[in-house]
């Protein structure tokens, strides 16, 4: 649930689509939703949008998009790396209670959760 403090109303007027701001501590407590290992299985999925973004010192970053293997995806242990998945909530039912907590914007404003792990 979002924090108690947080003004919608305030961020509607003052905020939404006229000048950037930052959101610390969004919500009273947030417990995360998935775990490393579920995203991996929906990277190796044929209709999950997925991508794997790598930096390498020599190469910069380069992007593939999914589906992978189990050998393409890094493990927790790797560093330089970063999972993507669209529309995760289509994936993960329990991402849906995320979008209710923001019933107070337009609902065609959302399109959808991506979920970055790094």
């Amino acid at each position: 649930m979002p924090n108690q403090s947080f003004d919608s109303a305030r961020f509607l007027s003052e905020y939404w689509q006229k000048k950037p701001i930052v959101i610390r501590d969004f919500f009273d407590s947030f417990e995360d939703f998935v775990e490393l290992t579920e995203l991996q299985q929906l990277a190796q999925e044929a209709a999950v949008e997925s991508r794997l973004v790598r930096c390498n010192e020599d190469l910069g970053y380069q992007l593939q998009q999914g589906p992978f293997t189990v050998g393409e995806l890094p493990s927790s242990q790797d560093s330089d790396w970063t999972l993507l998945i669209q529309a995760a909530e289509l994936w993960i039912p329990d991402l849906q209670q995320l979008i209710e907590q923001f019933s107070f914007l337009p609902r065609w404003r959302i399109d959808d959760i991506m979920v970055s792990y790094a």
